[in-house]
């Protein structure tokens, strides 16, 4: 009889597992652990944010960046993600259903360009005839480029552009002496130390811009709705902890993403202070900013993009602006 009983209740407690397994889920965060887009849910998950918000989130999956965030988000069961914005739109001209659900980081670009501390390069304009690397064709750091170089009033012809395929490699190939110029982005920026000399950066130059969004399948935003409100919710929660105690978020953050302290502090200090991270509403303005980079290298076509159709804000708090786009 006890053996039938302990048989009985083993069953019912895998079955309790089973059920609670299907009703967890995880979400795909772009460059999760390593760039610090993705420290609110950082947040949101150490502080129980999710939980409170009924949701059964546990853990955040690291995508490589571009579209190979996006496919891994609608291979997930609860297809949900932030990418950067110009790989949701490659995604959407190539015919994926895809919508935009909130912005994510909509602040002051985090790039830096460096040079080895005895480089004569001081400024924009002293890149002409310089070797000024950037990691990939089409890239943050391609377009970027182009722009703060338009910007100061230098043509890119003046400059010989190298690709190194990589932030780290070009870091290696500037220590070399095989280029004379890398950006970088942080937190790598805050651990190099004195190792190299930042000349500008990019918030020097260019306004905000909406580099990364939140997005899902239209057909789950058709079904999963009260999920996503949720989600955004305890994001938004976490931004705000972020902007209100920027110390204690800090050391989660140094946590969850291999920190020293007083690295993290000072990262989450600066980008709190800047207002990195977006609440969740979007900016058309600095979303039409990264648009025109994307256009300037060809990484999106000429046509379009109608926000209002890519768009699907209802999902946001409440309280959040819902511009007219």
């Amino acid at each position: 009889m006890w053996t039938f009983l302990r048989r009985v209740a083993a069953a019912a407690a895998a079955f309790a597992a089973l059920a609670s397994s299907a009703r967890a889920f995880e979400v795909t965060v772009g460059h999760y652990g390593s760039l610090v887009q993705g420290a609110p849910y950082a947040i949101a998950l150490e502080k129980g944010f999710f939980k409170e918000a009924g949701l059964d989130l546990t853990r955040i999956v690291s995508g490589d960046g571009g579209g190979t965030t996006v496919r891994s988000v609608l291979a997930s069961p609860f297809p949900f993600g932030e990418a950067a914005l110009g790989a949701v739109l490659n995604a959407q001209q190539r015919g994926l259903d895809l919508v935009m659900v909130s912005a994510a980081v909509s602040g002051p670009v985090d790039m830096f360009w460096l040079v080895r501390p005895d480089s004569p390069i001081r400024s924009v304009t002293d890149l002409r005839g310089r070797k000024v690397g950037y990691t990939n064709p089409k890239s943050g750091s391609d377009y970027l480029l182009r722009m703060v170089l338009d910007k100061a009033g230098v043509t890119p012809e003046a400059v010989e552009l190298i690709a190194t395929g990589g932030m780290r490699e070009g870091l290696a190939m500037l220590s070399a002496g095989q280029i004379d110029v890398m950006p970088v982005v942080e937190p790598v920026l805050a651990t190099l130390g004195d190792k190299f000399r930042p000349v500008f950066a990019a918030g020097d130059y260019l306004p905000s811009i909406t580099q990364t969004v939140g997005f899902t399948s239209r057909d789950f935003a058709r079904t999963g709705g009260d999920k996503l409100r949720a989600l955004l919710a305890a994001r938004r929660k976490a931004v705000d902890f972020i902007y209100e105690k920027p110390d204690e978020a800090a050391d989660i953050v140094a946590r969850s993403h291999g920190l020293t302290p007083a690295i993290a502090r000072a990262v989450m200090q600066r980008f709190a202070r800047d207002r990195y991270w977006s609440r969740g509403d979007f900016d058309q303005a600095a979303m039409d900013v990264q648009l025109a980079g994307l256009r300037l290298v060809g990484a999106v076509d000429d046509k379009g993009p109608n926000w209002t159709t890519l768009i699907d804000a209802r999902f946001l708090p409440a309280d959040l602006p819902r511009p007219g786009m």
